[in-house]
């Protein structure tokens, strides 16, 4: 058998929030910044991404995190993350993927107790503070982008929930925030499967103005 493709990744997770990390394999990406690279990959060739997050290597429900070298200066590495949509610009719980990933494999050297990492990412500068011991990387503090609130009240026409009301706000990407309680439903385990139709109804909308 002839390999045409070979990557190196490293299993991780964020209380349960699979964050792949693709260790080697990769060289780069075109872009001359990170928020370059991120628009290579949904704009011009996102074959990567796809070899990456789709079946049988991935599935919908997980991240895989690009390693790639820092553009600047004053980060420790650079990372992109790719999901079943396109890539994405920040994620908290990838940043506490990678950070670990790269001390407990010995990429970046681990000092105990804590350890900094700073962060080249198409959102900016990440700094990563890891409280370590005997080798293993216990928790990950994040000192992220400012968060802000775009839009307030944004009516969202769907077909199958009506019209509802979201708050749009930046946390590293673009949310659309919806309160439950105008559906007459509350954030509970029996409620999971509507709530994922609701947020993919709502993503499709305003993904399509």
């Amino acid at each position: 058998m002839r390999w045409t493709k070979t990557l190196n990744m490293v299993e991780a997770h964020a209380e349960g929030e699979v964050g792949r990390v693709v260790t080697g394999g990769i060289l780069d990406i075109p872009g001359s910044t990170m928020l370059d690279k991120m628009i290579y990959i949904n704009e011009v060739d996102d074959s990567i991404r796809r070899f990456c997050v789709f079946e049988p290597r991935g599935y919908a429900q997980m991240s895989t995190n690009l390693l790639l070298p820092p553009t600047r200066p004053d980060a420790d590495a650079g990372f992109i993350i790719l999901q079943g949509d396109q890539a994405h610009a920040m994620s908290g719980s990838n940043c506490i993927c990678v950070t670990t990933v790269l001390l407990e494999t010995g990429i970046l050297e681990m000092k105990e107790p804590q350890t900094t990492v700073r962060f080249d990412m198409p959102a900016g500068l990440i700094t990563a503070t890891a409280q370590c011991k005997e080798g293993k990387c216990e928790s990950v503090e994040l000192d992220m982008n400012p968060s802000f609130v775009q839009a307030l009240d944004v009516q969202v026409a769907t077909e199958q929930f009506g019209t509802l009301k979201v708050d749009i706000a930046f946390g590293g990407i673009f949310y659309a925030l919806i309160d439950c309680a105008q559906l007459g439903i509350s954030i509970e385990r029996s409620s999971a499967k509507k709530i994922v139709e609701i947020g993919c109804e709502v993503q499709r909308q305003k993904n399509s103005k």
